[in-house]
This record gives structure tokens, C-alpha cells and sequence, in this order.
């Protein structure tokens, strides 16, 4: 059985990606093209995350390094590879424009390439494990998540809490926001949902 850790819609919401820690891209639905992946290719790290262009005919794979894959029409604006820094990779956000990207690493650093602008991390803040990150529709500001759902907000992105659950620590949490930038939802490995703002809940495997 593949180990899933992400998993992304095109712009359409018509079908989605999945991918797994080696890089291998699942495509369901009829929107969903396959346009190549890492699962063959030389690496030393496991895949963290995924982005969809814009259009929905490319996407980036980021692994734990920082490296970056692109596929389909994805640009390549520079990776963190080869970068100093003091924690694994966990999670990317692409800028409105699909010509520049976030990169989030565990203590919550934040890299940013092309056209992302940088409005802050909890790079500094002891005890923070970040997960994911997301952005807000304009490009102006995201949303980091940690292992216990805690939310560090940057930039033009909404205070949406409370947040944060004393028993919802996690070795994965995402984070997907709603296209207006005024909700999102959480997910941890174990399948719990958390709505906040305009972001409808409609339950999870745990009811």
C-alpha cells in the first residue's frame, strides 16, 4: 500500500492527485492528467508535498530537502536544496500568478522563490512544529500549521480561531485554504477535520 502524504484538485475541483513518500503521483478523475512524477528518479529524501499550477496542467513535488520537482507547465524558480537550514521540508504554497512558491520547514522557515513574497515565519518561536502551509488567494500572506493545530497567520491572512487542540498532535497535519481566503480546513494523518471561517465542515471517518 502506498503512503499518501498529500493530496491536491486542479482548479476545475474535477478529480484530484495523490502522492506518496516516494515521489509516485495517483491521478483520479477526468481533470486529471498525468504529467510524470519522481517515483523512478534518483533521491535522497522522501516527497513532503505537491502544488497545482494555476491552469492545472502542471504541478510541483517538493521533498524533504527542499528540493523541487515540476512537471507539466509548473516553472522552476529555484529549490532549497542545497540551502543551509536546521530542519526537514514539510510543506509549499503557490503564488496566484504560478510564477514563484513558498517553502515551509519544520521549525517554520520560510524560503521564498519567484514572485513569493516573504511577510514572516515562526522560525523563532520555540515548540512550533510546523506541518503545512497555505496561501491566501492574493498572494499576500499564509497560514502555518503545526502538530497540534495550532495556526500562525502572516501577511493579509485572517485570524480564523481559536485554534489548537490539546490531544490533536499529529506526525502530519495539512492545510488547504477556502478559494475566497476567508476559511480553511485542517487534517491530521489520523483523518480529523477542522473547518474554520467560511470553510464548510461535512464531517470525518471519526464521527
Amino acid at each position: 500500500m502506498p503512503n499518501i502524504t498529500e493530496i491536491v484538485a486542479p482548479p476545475s475541483g474535477s478529480g484530484y492527485w495523490l502522492l506518496d513518500f516516494n515521489g509516485k503521483i495517483y491521478d483520479y478523475g477526468p481533470a486529471t492528467a498525468h504529467y510524470g512524477d519522481t517515483y523512478y528518479m534518483p533521491k535522497n529524501e522522501q516527497a513532503c508535498d505537491m502544488a497545482v499550477t494555476p491552469s492545472g496542467e502542471g504541478y510541483w513535488i517538493v521533498f524533504e530537502d527542499g528540493g523541487i520537482f515540476t512537471f507539466g507547465d509548473a516553472g522552476f524558480y529555484g529549490s532549497a536544496a542545497h540551502m543551509p537550514k536546521n530542519e526537514q521540508a514539510c510543506g509549499m504554497a503557490v503564488t496566484p500568478s504560478g510564477e514563484g512558491y513558498w517553502i515551509v520547514f519544520e521549525d517554520g522557515g520560510i524560503f521564498t522563490f519567484g514572485d513569493a513574497g516573504f511577510y514572516g515565519s515562526t522560525g523563532n518561536l520555540k515548540g512550533w512544529v510546523v506541518r503545512d502551509m497555505a496561501a491566501t488567494p492574493s498572494g499576500h500572506g499564509y497560514w502555518l500549521v503545526d502538530e497540534t493545530n495550532a495556526i500562525g497567520r502572516f501577511g493579509n491572512a485572517p485570524n480564523l480561531g481559536p485554534y489548537g487542540s490539546g490531544n490533536f498532535s499529529d506526525p502530519k497535519m495539512s492545510i488547504a485554504a477556502t478559494p475566497s481566503g476567508a476559511g480553511f480546513w485542517t487534517v491530521s494523518l489520523r483523518g480529523f477535520v477542522r473547518a474554520y471561517g467560511d470553510a464548510d465542515w461535512h464531517g470525518h471517518p471519526f464521527e
